[in-house]
C-alpha cells in the first residue's frame, strides 16, 4: 500500500519584496488508498500543498516521499487552457515527451474532443488558422 509522507514543510513567497511564509513545518502522512481532505479558509495553503506534493513547485526545505513510485494527477480549480495554443498543443503540453499521431488520438478521445485539435480556446487566427501545417488524424 503506497503512503505519501510530508515532513516538516516548508514554502516562502516574496510578496511586495517581503517573505510570505505560506507553509510552515507541514508534517503528515497519508494513505495513498484513502480519501484525505485538505481543509482550510482561503489563502492558507491548500493549492500550494498540492502543488509541491505534485511536482508543479518546489519547497523551500522538508520532504515529500511516496513509499513506491507513484503517477499524480491534478484537477485544477480554474480553467487551464493557453488561449494561444489549440487543443492539440493545451492536450499535450504537459507531457514529457512528443505525444505519437496515435497517443494524441486517444488522448482527444478521452476528453471528448475528437475532430477538434486544430482548435483554440478562444479565437487565435494565426494560430489556428487553417494554414497551419498540422498532420490530419
Amino acid at each position: 500500500m503506497t503512503t505519501l509522507t510530508v515532513t516538516a514543510l516548508k514554502k516562502t513567497y516574496l510578496v511586495k519584496d517581503k517573505p510570505l511564509e505560506v507553509l510552515k513545518e507541514v508534517t503528515f502522512t497519508a494513505n495513498c488508498s484513502e480519501i484525505t481532505v485538505i481543509l482550510g479558509e482561503s489563502g492558507c495553503g491548500k493549492t500550494t500543498l498540492l502543488r509541491l506534493i505534485s511536482g508543479l513547485e518546489k519547497q523551500d526545505t522538508g520532504l515529500i516521499d511516496f513509499s513506491e513510485p507513484t503517477k499524480l494527477g491534478m484537477v485544477f480549480q480554474e480553467a487551464r487552457l493557453m488561449p494561444w495554443l489549440n487543443t492539440k498543443d493545451n492536450i499535450t503540453f504537459g507531457l514529457r515527451s512528443q505525444a505519437s499521431q496515435q497517443e494524441l488520438k486517444a488522448l482527444l478521445a478521452t476528453v471528448g474532443l475528437t475532430g477538434l485539435k486544430k482548435h483554440c480556446p478562444l479565437p487565435c487566427p494565426a494560430v489556428c488558422s487553417k494554414e497551419w501545417p498540422w498532420p490530419e488524424l
